[in-house]
């Protein structure tokens, strides 16, 4: 037997052209797989690509004993089919390369056979029973092989052409598909060269008579092709399929069909990725702009919250210099008991009233300041929630497909708020008489923390230094008792500083970087969401594209890359 890729029928071009189609394919059922969303038009590739298992599409048709097995061996230099004294194909069976044999069933008379033949690597051989065995089921071969092969060959035993049943079954054939038949007359080494030349005029005859006005008609010898002679007629024969195939309207139109599959199924999916990103991109836009607002009445909560620490570390100041001030006074009192404070028989005593005295001034003046100002902390706090909740009820109504996502972050943030008054109490507090206005929520956990931890520092600044058990002894030791008493005040200042900020701001902070939390949360997926798609949109413009150059023609519409 010759070297199978001796006589190659196809040409390095034509070979090229299906393999790149192929690899598009498989790119492209690669690029939609695991896509549920997308698993039709995956389906549909699939079965292109399972239709371009090979380059070209040969249906051999003939009668029992006309040497068709022996005609498909010679023409593809290798060993394809049986070739034995009893009939052997008694049904249809589609030939195609495999590393294996294997026969898949497609059909009741029909099978798939895989071999490991190298010429089937570019061409699949359709091999049918002898026509007088498949007249009565013909819609395999008229219907599904021959409309979707590159030629379909009928193989006529040279010296007896004329059996009724190989012409009954042309006649099924459309009259589309007639400009795929060609005729071979096999075993012509059997015949004399007149009895050759009238069964071609006979074979022609019988050709037009069923609406093949020009039949193409080719003398063949498997037994010489085997044997290598020049004058087999395979030669030419193999000269006119490639010409056929290379030329012919029948690779054009499944060249160009492959292509059109590839690219609309592409498009397809290009524009719902285009959609899925703009909605996506639309909800982050969505979500970045609620994140501008939370950052917008953060920093003015900030800024309230810092005046008022600003406010109470100046009344506390003021507050302290006065207490510092009668501290002096006293300590510096000729008769500490009677001159200062008249009527005190004591040195407790009288440390005890000045103490009063401030703890009183200090609860009614910083009163005044927690007050104003948590009315405003509260009214931004409550800004926020109203801002944030509006713009959901508004996407809700304009945008329904963002509805779960608006639903799911007004419950989180109706959680947070409730979170927030359970952490500080002021769940069984409604509200607290402020005069003119009333502080609710968030103001009243913020002013009740607030005031406790300002006035716990205020009531030990005195008893700290351990006065009332120094007896007499501070005569001799003024200095360093108003001394360490000055150190007692700017310490107390300290914890009032340091308690504002730790009961109003980490409060604040921790409220706002929860929304932001939440928000960022449900931005964090579709911003990925957006790059899967995007990912995806380009990789189908890119396969469309190559598809594109890969087979031009004016025909084609202009495929623009998307704007991501």
């Amino acid at each position: 037997m010759q070297n199978p890729m001796k006589n190659s029928i196809l040409s390095k071009s034509t070979t090229k052209c299906h393999n790149d189609l192929c690899e598009i394919l498989n790119k492209s059922i690669k690029l939609l797989e695991d896509k549920p969303e997308y698993e039709d038009y995956s389906v549909h590739l699939k079965n292109r690509l399972h239709k371009m298992d090979s380059a070209a599409l040969f249906v051999v048709v003939g009668e029992v004993k006309a040497g068709k097995s022996s005609f498909i061996n010679a023409l593809m230099g290798e060993e394809i089919c049986e070739v034995d004294a009893a009939p052997c194909t008694a049904r249809v069976e589609e030939l195609t390369y495999g590393s294996e044999r294997y026969i898949t069933q497609l059909g009741p008379k029909c099978v798939r056979k895989t071999l490991n033949k190298e010429t089937l690597k570019e061409i699949t051989i359709v091999d049918t029973p002898g026509t007088n065995s498949i007249i009565e089921d013909h819609e395999a071969i008229t219907k599904k092989y021959i409309p979707e092969s590159d030629v379909a060959i009928f193989v006529l035993p040279a010296k007896n052409p004329h059996t009724e049943s190989a012409w009954k079954l042309l006649s099924f054939v459309n009259e589309d598909w007639l400009c795929k038949c060609v005729f071979i007359l096999q075993q012509k080494d059997l015949t004399s060269d007149s009895e050759l030349d009238t069964n071609m005029r006979k074979v022609a005859e019988y050709a037009r008579n069923r609406g093949i006005q020009d039949p193409l008609i080719f003398p063949l010898s498997a037994k010489m092709e085997k044997e290598n002679y020049s004058n087999s007629g395979f030669s030419e024969f193999r000269d006119h399929l490639k010409n056929q195939i290379e030329g012919g309207e029948v690779r054009k139109i499944k060249v160009q069909s492959t292509k059109n599959i590839i690219t609309e199924a592409l498009k397809k999916v290009r524009s719902q990725e285009e959609m899925r990103y703009m909605t996506a991109k639309s909800e982050v836009q969505f979500l970045s702009g609620l994140l501008s607002k939370v950052s917008r009445r953060e920093e003015r909560a900030k800024k309230t919250s810092d005046m008022y620490i600003d406010k109470v570390k100046a009344t506390y100041s003021e507050l302290t210099k006065v207490l510092e001030s009668d501290f002096k006074k006293l300590l510096g009192a000729s008769n500490v008991f009677t001159s200062v404070l008249p009527g005190k028989t004591s040195l407790k005593e009288a440390l005890e009233e000045l103490q009063s005295t401030f703890a009183e001034k200090a609860k009614e003046s910083l009163q005044v300041n927690l007050k104003e100002v948590m009315v405003e902390l509260d009214e931004e706090v409550s800004a926020i929630n109203d801002e944030l909740d509006e713009s959901l009820k508004e996407r809700i109504q304009n945008k329904p497909a963002s509805r779960s996502r608006a639903e799911r972050l007004r419950d989180h943030l109706a959680q947070i708020q409730s979170k927030k008054i359970e952490d500080t109490g002021a769940e069984s507090m409604p509200s607290i008489s402020l005069g003119l206005t009333a502080c609710t929520g968030f103001g009243a956990a913020l002013l009740l923390w607030a005031q406790g931890s300002v006035l716990d520092i205020t009531g030990g600044i005195i008893s700290a230094i351990g006065l009332s058990s120094l007896g007499m002894v501070f005569l001799v030791k003024k200095k360093k008792i108003i001394k360490e008493f000055s150190a007692s005040l700017e310490s107390s200042k300290a914890g009032v500083e340091e308690n504002i900020n730790i009961h109003v701001n980490t409060f604040l902070n921790k409220f706002f970087s929860d929304i932001r939390s939440h928000l960022e949360g449900e931005q964090a997926p579709l911003e990925s969401e957006m790059v899967h798609h995007e990912e995806l949109i380009i990789n189908c413009c890119r396969l469309i594209e190559e598809t594109r150059s890969l087979v031009p023609s004016n025909a084609d519409e202009e495929l623009s890359g998307a704007a991501v």
